[in-house]
């Protein structure tokens, strides 16, 4: 709002203001004139005042400018200043320019150093003013030399004269306000009383429609007409406001008889509003609830409208759609345009209403997605095609659905026909062959070839091969009867059950390297189980475009087939020779049977193997990656050297599955507690990295009693058995879930009132899927299983049988969807200094020798190597017997070799052949037999008579020592 407006004020103020501001302008102007005036006459006396002052310095001074003498043109100079206090500077240049007198003396460096410019000049500063002069004094030497002389005084009096004349100023203006201000009150009422009476009246009439009033004249000036004016026209509104009364009477007779005409229409129309509302509600409802894009188009107009839907359904904003027929005719698919809006023209230009077709729509994203659109039409009264109203719905999906379906079919198919094929035929050579034939033909695939693996030499034999004529050279590579390591064709992992996929740079396997230069360009090997074995691999290969998921999982299926079926043509033959020497070959029956439970057994051992082997590998790999902190390098490097002792424990113990602990077994006081914490953190790669890889959430969390007692135990064992029920849960949770790991201890009181413990609980709990009773019942017995091929049977098994040889229970609490626990209840006896193991000092480390170490695993040789060179020793390698045999023989023409040390399984020339040759050689050098099975081999009483003494794997440090040293004293005794 502004502050002064001054439309609003009444006619009153209008008056008095204008009278004020007139005569208030003119009095402002009259005054600020004066102080101009006033101004102008003050500078100028002034300057004048100055101009004096300076002569007569000049004149009083011309002696001392005569004689150069300062002192007495200092007097004369303060003697005539003194009597101005508004000078501030003042000084007298002598007759070499310089400083003969200055006031003050310490502005004597301010003051210019030439004289002043002839005659007098003035200049006004904003706080000074400032006045040179040369004065002509009465020289004795008549001469006409000028005296320069600099005066600069305030301007005290210029701002004490304009504070007198603007007081002067101020109180006449006020004086004159308040005339003028009395005066226009008196005036303006001649002006405004008038019009207010005229104001007044003209209220009156509009508030109380009263058009009989009228305003009274005062005068017969310009306002006196304005008055008869207005009581003329109050005269001719008050007749025609008879006239209108009569007329609004007979209209309001007519309106009434035309409302009741009215009600009734309004009611009708009313009523086909609201439905219309309804109607069109009910419409905008069902466009926004639907995932279609709904879309009203006018044939008229060719504008088209969308619902929000058909930006959900393809990504556009607004802002991007638009509002014709060219918002969908610009997006239709190249290839379905022509076809669609052809098939729309006929539908409209027909007597038929309903459209509908299929076709492919642009997103937003520049991809098609597959459209199933209808519309119906519209029609006047002339059957003329006007609006036309449908929806679109997105079928990609479905469309997808079908494609891969019919891909699906079509494998299936040929898996039947393949099926079919091989299932006439009984020999193995016959069905491979058949195998790769269809595939050829039908997949088809530039090369195919089925290679048998034989477990114990650990290599693959190509049985059977095929290609086509571009890549026939591929053939040479793998002719019948060839046979390589499946480290040279990159298929361990499919050995191992894994179906394989490599093209491109991935093809780094030496064998593969050699097909891809065939022209070979991507390859899927799928493994051939029989029992959860691999007895062989199918090898399929493309040199055009590379097989895709779907023809992956077929070959997957089909290896299945022509796994079964192969397995079947053995059995075939088998049986046949089973059949011939079935009496001559019964022992050997057993004995297969009898392989084939132990084979069970391994792979149990696998399996636990493999659990344990996961900390290794991951924290392995962090330890890779670096920037760790010193204390997590630590505790990595603990977790696995954990996690290798247990391995080596787990080797150790196959022989002892359901063994009771004998007497004389050495047990240690263990922190349950502990332990069980350091099973969460081995495991802690299988319930949290690999399920959040998946998006999966297991959270683990423990309830550990603080004031748990010490059990005696195998920590190792224990370690393995915790282990195997924890990956147990996280197996039984495949959705994510909890395991929770609670110790506990029951406690009784002796006479002596003290509290001592009686048993010690551990109880592992998961949210998992639970067994029924049918399989709590069984499932701690071995090779039962409800994992499938993914499992042994073997693992609650171990957990019962290292249970039994702690003396402890275990009890099992499950129901099918409310999870499991398993309880573990230790015993607690009394530990004694008998029940400790002391650790034995490190082993002294033997002199400097000269030691060949033969091994065909790369890591485990440089591991050994590494080991003894640590310790001072000279170490040789050798990758294999014969290898090892050649390197020895060598030695003995020079620098013999103190000790050998040689593993035990090795191709073609394995540990026993290579000491029996050494010892024919040298029958004094000390041989170790390094084994996976050294303790079972001691046991058991199977070491070589060979051999000097016998290592397990993985070697530990002391006990390396401990044997070098042991078989160096024993050759020293012999020698």
């Amino acid at each position: 709002m502004r502050l002064f407006d001054f439309s609003s004020r009444s006619i009153k103020q209008k008056q008095i203001l204008i009278l004020m501001l007139t005569s208030s302008m003119a009095l402002l102007l009259a005054s600020s004139g004066f102080v101009v005036y006033e101004l102008l006459s003050v500078k100028d006396d002034m300057v004048q005042r100055l101009s004096t002052m300076a002569s007569y310095i000049g004149q009083g001074a011309s002696a001392a400018f005569e004689t150069d003498a300062r002192d007495g043109a200092q007097k004369q100079l303060m003697s005539i200043v003194k009597e101005d206090p508004n000078i501030v500077r003042a000084c007298i240049y002598g007759k070499n320019g310089s400083l003969l007198a200055v006031i003050p003396d310490t502005a004597r460096d301010s003051f210019p150093k030439e004289p002043s410019p002839a005659g007098l000049f003035h200049k006004f500063t904003l706080h000074t003013l400032k006045v040179g002069k040369r004065v002509q004094p009465n020289l004795e030497d008549g001469s006409k030399q000028e005296i320069p002389i600099f005066l600069e005084s305030n301007l005290n009096p210029i701002y004490e004269r304009l504070s007198l004349s603007g007081g002067i100023v101020l109180a006449v203006f006020c004086f004159s306000f308040l005339a003028s201000l009395l005066l226009a009150s008196q005036l303006q009422r001649v002006i405004s009383r008038p019009i207010l009476q005229l104001l007044d009246t003209a209220k009156a009439i509009t508030e109380k429609q009263n058009y009989s009033a009228r305003a009274q004249k005062t005068s017969d000036d310009e306002l006196g007409v304005l008055i008869d004016g207005f009581n003329a026209m109050l005269d001719q509104i008050q007749e025609r406001d008879s006239a209108l009364q009569k007329i609004q009477n007979e209209l309001e007779r007519r309106v009434e008889q035309r409302t009741e005409a009215l009600k009734l229409e309004v009611a009708d129309r009313r009523k086909a509003e609201m439905a219309l509302r309804e109607s069109d509600e009910r419409f905008k409802l069902v466009a926004r609830a639907t995932n279609d894009a709904v879309w009203d188009w006018n044939l008229k107009t060719d504008s088209l409208w969308w619902n929000e839907g058909f930006q959900t359904l393809f990504g556009y904003r607004a802002s991007d759609v638009e509002a014709s027929i060219v918002s969908w005719t610009s997006r239709l698919h190249p290839e379905d345009a022509d076809r669609v809006l052809a098939h729309r023209r006929q539908v409209i230009h027909s007597e038929d209403n309903f459209w509908s077709d299929e076709y492919r729509f642009r997103r937003a994203n520049g991809s098609y997605a597959y459209i199933f659109d209808r519309g119906n039409v519209i029609r006047n009264d002339d059957l003329q095609p006007v609006r036309m109203l449908g929806a679109m719905v997105d079928i990609t999906a479905r469309k997808e659905a079908e494609k891969v379906q019919q891909q699906q079919l079509a494998r299936i198919s040929l898996l039947n026909q393949i099926t079919r094929a091989i299932s006439e035929r009984q020999d193995l050579q016959s069905v491979m062959q058949t195998v790769l034939q269809q595939l050829e033909r039908h997949l088809p695939v530039s090369f195919g070839a089925i290679l048998l693996y034989e477990s114990k030499t650990d290599l693959l034999t190509s049985a059977a091969a095929r290609a086509r004529d571009a890549v026939s050279g591929a053939l040479k590579f793998l002719e019948p009867g060839t046979r390589f390591s499946p480290d040279r064709f990159g298929l361990r992992q499919c050995l191992k059950g894994q179906t394989l996929y490599v093209s491109g740079s991935a093809m780094n396997a030496p064998v593969l390297e050699q097909l891809a230069q065939a022209g070979l360009k991507s390859i899927a090997a799928c493994p051939l189980l029989v029992e959860g074995n691999a007895f062989g691999v199918m090898v399929c290969a493309r040199s055009n475009e590379e097989f895709s998921s779907g023809e992956c999982e077929f070959l997957r299926m089909l290896s299945e087939q022509v796994a079964l079926a192969a397995h079947q043509a053995q059995l075939y033959t088998q049986l046949q020779t089973a059949y011939n020497e079935l009496r001559m070959e019964r022992q050997s029956v057993i004995e297969q049977e009898r392989l084939r439970a132990l084979g069970k057994m391994a792979s149990g051992i696998a399996h636990d193997i493999n659990n344990a082997l996961s900390p290794i590998v991951v924290y392995a790999e962090m330890l890779q990656r670096g920037a760790h902190p010193p204390d997590a390098v630590q505790r990595y490097l603990h977790s696995i050297r954990t996690a290798g002792e247990d391995i080596a424990h787990i080797v150790t113990r196959m022989r002892e599955f359901y063994r009771k602990r004998e007497a004389d077994d050495v047990v240690f006081p263990i922190k349950l507690n502990h332990l069980t914490q350091e099973v969460i953190d081995l495991t802690r790669p299988r319930w949290r990295d690999i399920p959040q890889e998946r998006g999966l959430v297991i959270d683990v969390e423990t309830d550990f009693s603080a004031e748990l007692p010490e059990i005696l135990g195998n920590a190792s064992e224990l370690r393995e058995a915790v282990t195997n029920l924890v990956l147990n849960a996280i197996d039984a949770m495949p959705d994510g879930g909890k395991i929770v790991l609670r110790t506990s201890a029951r406690w009784w009181q002796d006479h002596s009132s003290v509290p001592k413990a009686s048993q010690v609980w551990l109880e592992i709990s998961d949210t998992g899927i639970g067994m029924d009773e049918e399989t709590r019942s069984r499932c701690l017995e071995p090779f039962f299983t409800t994992k499938g091929t993914r499992g042994t049977g073997l693992g609650l098994a171990m957990v019962y049988g290292i249970a039994e040889r702690h003396e402890a229970k275990i009890e099992i609490d499950s129901a099918v969807g409310k999870g499991t626990t398993i309880r573990m209840v230790f015993p607690v006896r009394e530990i004694t200094h008998t029940t400790t193991l002391i650790k034995k000092p490190d082993t002294a480390q033997p002199r400097s020798l000269r030691i060949l170490c033969v091994d065909d695993e790369p890591l485990l040789r440089e591991l050994l190597k590494e080991l003894l060179e640590l310790d001072g020793h000279k170490v040789e390698t050798a990758d294999g017997g014969e290898s090892g045999i050649n390197k020895f023989t060598e030695a003995e023409r020079g620098e013999r070799f103190d000790v050998v040390i040689t593993d035990l399984g090795m191709p073609r020339v394995d540990g026993r052949q290579v000491a029996r040759n050494i010892r024919d050689q040298s029958p004094l050098v000390p041989i170790i037999l390094l084994t996976g099975w050294g303790n079972m081999m001691k046991a058991d009483g199977e070491i070589p008579t060979q051999v000097d003494a016998v290592i397990s794997k993985p070697p530990r440090v002391n006990e390396l020592r401990d044997t070098l040293k042991r078989v160096m004293d024993k050759q020293a005794k012999q020698v």
